[in-house]
């Protein structure tokens, strides 16, 4: 009747190996420069980790008038394994398996150029096979890492002008933590030389997007974004493993921003183009502990171009762009990752000609 119904189902199988082993050269010359003679004269060791990934789905789409439902389940077993090639140390397997992990959604129209929406999904990330590089570290107990999330929000477009808010909550569990075996915090940390993986803590966060873009003339386009994010740590629940790994329950997650905003605008005419956009990026903790802030900055691009072809026929496949990032030339902490922060690129001009022939 008025009712249109979509069930999808089905399974996905996948399997692969990657290899890793440490060989030593002999250097030719270090006066003269890096090169090494091949093949190596040791190979320390040489290791295999097979992986294979089942998943099964199953979802079931409902329309009627301005509503679509969307209901699924899905649930994933991945088995990894390390092998020596060498046959010295022990094989390890790790098998993880997800819970049937859920997902939902609804969408609402109450006129053509507006949309209602919310969904909630449930995330798993599988153990990897980086974690079978500690031959002798402790994985008895390890448990995927999981995520819940929750969006709702609103758009909207009526041609010349596009709008959207959107909120969003994220809840990260079963963060995976190494301690070394020198450590005094955690449990069974004396198991193997190479220290204990084990579950704890986690991640909270929450925020909202506002974005616009207007047609303001046939040649301009303006556009705007805002993001707020707020995210924080959750601790272990034991005050020492905290300490070992350095977290402060509630400390807010480094290298995220709690406020960014970007305008631009786009203009073309004819063969020409150019565009200016600024970009706000706010303050960041740098270490977990929140005692490094990388401080907000400001950075602005700029762009302009011409499509030969459409000024002449002598010019016809030739396209030149000149592209300046960071054009007022700010000095920035921009990546952070470690611990650390990387120091902004500077002004970077680039001229490009493309010829098609």
């Amino acid at each position: 009747g008025s009712i249109n119904n979509m069930l999808r189902a089905g399974i996905w199988y996948e399997d692969g190996e990657r290899k890793e082993y440490r060989d030593w050269h002999k250097v030719v010359d270090t006066r003269i420069g890096p090169d090494f003679v091949n093949p190596a004269y040791w190979r320390q060791y040489d290791r295999e980790y097979p992986q294979s990934t089942f998943k099964w789905f199953v979802e079931d789409q409902i329309e009627f008038g301005p509503v679509r439902v969307t209901f699924g389940a899905k649930q994933f077993q991945n088995d990894v394994e390390r092998i020596d090639v060498f046959g010295v140390e022990q094989g390890a397997e790790i098998d993880s398996k997800s819970d049937v992990l859920f997902s939902g959604g609804i969408q609402y129209e109450p006129i053509p150029e507006v949309n209602l929406y919310a969904g909630y999904a449930e995330n798993y990330k599988a153990l990897g096979d980086a974690i079978l590089e500690r031959p002798a570290a402790d994985i008895s107990s390890l448990q995927p890492e999981t995520a819940e999330n929750w969006e709702a929000g609103v758009r909207f477009d009526n041609g010349p002008i596009q709008a959207s808010a959107a909120y969003f909550n994220s809840k990260f569990d079963n963060r995976i933590i190494f301690l070394s075996a020198n450590t005094t915090a955690g449990p069974d940390y004396l198991i193997g030389t190479n220290g204990t993986y084990f579950n704890a803590g986690g991640i909270d966060s929450e925020g909202f997007e506002l974005l616009a873009s207007a047609q303001v003339t046939p040649s301009l386009t303006l556009f705007g974004t805002y993001t707020y994010i707020d995210a924080t740590y959750n601790g272990t629940g034991d005050p020492l493993v905290d300490a070992a790994v350095g977290i402060i329950p509630g400390n807010r997650v480094t290298g995220i921003a709690k406020n960014m905003f970007v305008l631009s605008a786009d203009w073309a005419d004819g063969p020409f183009r150019a565009g200016v956009s600024g970009k706000y990026t706010g303050d960041r903790w740098v270490d977990v502990g929140n005692t490094f802030l990388a401080e907000g900055y400001t950075t602005v691009d700029a762009y302009v171009g011409v499509n030969g072809e459409e000024v002449s026929d002598i010019l016809q496949g030739l396209d030149l762009s000149l592209v300046v990032n960071n054009l007022l030339d700010e000095d920035f902490l921009g990546g952070i990752s470690g611990g650390g922060a990387w120091i902004g690129a500077p002004r970077t001009v680039v001229f490009t000609l493309t010829a098609d022939f």
